[in-house]
């Protein structure tokens, strides 16, 4: 592991291991981050596209059937709407 310091947010800190882990395996990535207040679902699509990505990984968690309903379910909606092969993981 490398020696950064954690910074107590916990979506950088996230991402600052995983960019450890993945570039002590000889893993070429690009790590991105962005906050938008737009549908999470198409911005990852819309990402995707816009940097060429061979692949999408990204966690998939199933939710309340209420709580999709109010909220959307990203899962779903890359399922049903992805043009870029995507790995699910949970």
């Amino acid at each position: 592991m490398s020696s950064f310091k954690l910074s107590g947010n916990l979506m950088l800190d996230s991402l600052a291991l995983a960019s450890t882990w993945l570039a002590s395996h000889a893993v070429a990535f690009d790590a991105h981050r962005e906050i938008e207040l737009a549908d999470v679902g198409d911005q990852l699509l819309s990402r995707a596209s816009d940097l060429g990505a061979d692949l999408v990984v990204c966690g998939g968690y199933g939710h309340s059937r209420l709580r999709e309903w109010a909220l959307g379910g990203v899962t779903k909606h890359l399922l049903a709407h992805m043009t870029v092969p995507t790995l699910f993981s949970h």
